[in-house]
């Protein structure tokens, strides 16, 4: 027998605001945090313009990052507010005490007037196609760059990701953060080697026109140039990507004329610096507080800040929206001295944070003043970790071995692009965030026994006591989810067989690209489509360019 509460209970219990009223709150100058509970391949179909993504089945796992100061005020929404009432009395008994739920869901949003958007992201690309069109950024099509490229004598930045480079880059291509290329560009220039022509492109056109603004602003390259469209530009046109790394230059010799930079950037801005005293208090606005860490990978997991958010100063306009949940709260952004969190709170201010500043004096005045660090990779601070332990002690465990002997119904409740990268073949597909209401319609009976995947055991766990309390007698989870699955790729199988979704909801449901080397890869139409969206974004700012 159920103890789940009905919608109808929730809806009691959990304060609704009309769509009218979201709507002229959004406006405010403190506006609500607007957060969508749906699958997030539904989220980048049709989304609340300004929300962003949380969906319900990992709601209570990383809410307290993406919205960490409980006096935050929230409005969830989905398509019914089935979901968006559960997500509620999950968020209330998490402690967050100004919670609300969009009457009628995103529809009667629409109804009402309510302005809605496509895509994942949308507020760091819109940034940068605003770039594209108001600083007149030159892209080079395809062609024209690997002329550049024969020519020689140029210098070819890939702004992505150290992992997304070694997948393959342009010829001669060096991958250089946008955090890190005022100083590598400045040291070109101490040594008398800076090159007439510099060219910057990423997979799409975000990082390639921020990269750009960059070096452009910097007032010392004669010629700077997007790769139009980035490397899917540049596999449409027939070419191949390069896999031999070239060096990027050494920029020690520029970090002093780098600081310059980032300083005249702030001051002209007005952003002032944030003390450590200040630092992870309260803001007296109420509002939610993350520290940002936007130094490369490998100098965070030496030492940062505990409860710092690593986010490489390169991969704000594509990434933040993900971590920075409330757009309104104060955003410090941290690097070894003031140089590149200088530059990404401008950045961030540039794309629509207006909290963000910079920690004065860096890590080096840190370190200098005796406070703590932690090593390694940041520890995400769930709020559910005490749910998930209790809920092991309820669902009993089973190994691979079990699940090899055919006697369990395999439940997988990850999102639908994780299931469709990877699932135990003859598994079943119910999005955790719609169990209660989904699970019934693929496991009539109760009594089967059921064993709930995902993959580390946080989701699976949890669905798992869901599952009991919904009376389901025989249930079980998979010790160590899915990661712990002994020789992986030879066990597991690729495919949406037993998913109810298909596969353009899917794709929508993973990031730029898709998923390589599976059938969540993008094809030639999946990049016109998403390259299209992203310039489309631009069409408004011509028309202001216009009057």
């Amino acid at each position: 027998m159920t103890t789940e509460l009905t919608t109808s209970d929730l809806a009691k219990e959990v304060p609704l605001i009309a769509a009218d009223e979201l709507i002229a709150a959004s406006q405010d100058s403190a506006p609500p945090v607007i957060i969508d509970v749906r699958e997030r391949g539904e989220y980048v179909g049709r989304q609340i313009s300004g929300a962003v993504t949380v969906s319900r089945g990992l709601f209570d796992l990383v809410i307290g990052d993406v919205v960490p100061e409980p006096s935050t005020p929230i409005v969830l929404y989905c398509d019914d507010g089935y979901r968006s009432l559960r997500a509620a009395e999950t968020a209330s008994r998490l402690g967050y005490r100004e919670v609300s739920v969009l009457a009628g869901g995103i529809d009667a949003w629409i109804a009402a007037g309510g302005e809605t958007t496509y895509g994942a992201n949308v507020i760091g690309k819109d940034f940068g196609e605003r770039l594209a069109v108001r600083e007149e950024i030159d892209e080079l099509e395809a062609n024209a760059v690997d002329d550049v490229i024969r020519a020689g004598g140029s210098l070819i930045i890939d702004s992505r990701t150290p992992s997304e480079y070694a997948e393959g880059h342009l010829p001669t291509a060096v991958n250089i953060a946008a955090g890190e290329i005022p100083a590598a560009l400045f040291a070109l220039r101490e040594a008398g080697r800076l090159p007439a022509r510099v060219v910057v492109h990423c997979a799409g056109r975000t990082r390639s026109l921020v990269g750009a603004h960059i070096v452009d602003r910097l007032g010392i390259v004669e010629h700077v140039h997007a790769l139009r469209n980035g490397t899917m530009a540049w596999l449409m046109s027939g070419r191949e990507l390069e896999l031999e790394s070239s060096k990027a230059p050494d920029n020690r010799g520029g970090w002093q004329e780098a600081g310059r930079f980032a300083r005249a950037l702030t001051d002209e801005a007005g952003i002032e610096a944030t003390a450590q005293s200040e630092l992870g208090a309260v803001p007296s606005h109420g509002r939610s507080s993350y520290t940002i860490d936007v130094r490369l990978t490998p100098e965070y997991e030496a030492g940062h800040i505990s409860g710092s958010i690593s986010i490489p100063s390169g991969q704000l306009a594509n990434i933040a929206d993900e971590f920075i949940g409330d757009r309104h709260g104060r955003i410090v952004c941290v690097s070894h001295d003031e140089t590149r969190a200088r530059l990404a709170a401008h950045v961030l201010r540039e794309i629509g944070y207006p909290r963000a500043s910079w920690l004065e004096g860096g890590m080096s005045a840190w370190l200098e003043a005796g406070r703590p660090v932690e090593t390694g990779r940041e520890q995400i601070r769930h709020r559910s970790y005490p749910a998930v332990t209790a809920a092991r002690g309820r669902v009993p465990a089973v190994t691979w071995a079990d699940i090899a002997t055919g006697q369990f119904v395999v439940l997988d409740v990850r999102r639908s692009s994780e299931f469709a990268v990877r699932h135990v073949p003859g598994s079943r597909w119910v999005p955790r965030g719609d169990l209660e209401r989904r699970v019934g319609d693929v496991i009539a009976d109760r009594s089967r026994p059921i064993v709930v995947v995902s993959n580390r055991d946080l989701r699976g766990t949890l669905a798992a006591s869901t599952l009991l309390r919904l009376g389901y007698d025989n249930v079980f989870r998979l010790e160590g989810g899915l990661d712990g699955v002994p020789d992986a790729p030879s066990r597991l199988v690729e495919g949406l067989d037993g998913a109810d979704v298909d596969l353009q909801e899917a794709k929508d449901d993973v990031d730029l690209m898709g998923e390589r080397g599976t059938i969540l890869q993008f094809d030639r139409r999946d990049m016109q489509q998403y390259l299209d969206w992203e310039i489309n974004l631009g069409e408004k700012y011509k028309d202001e360019r216009r009057k």
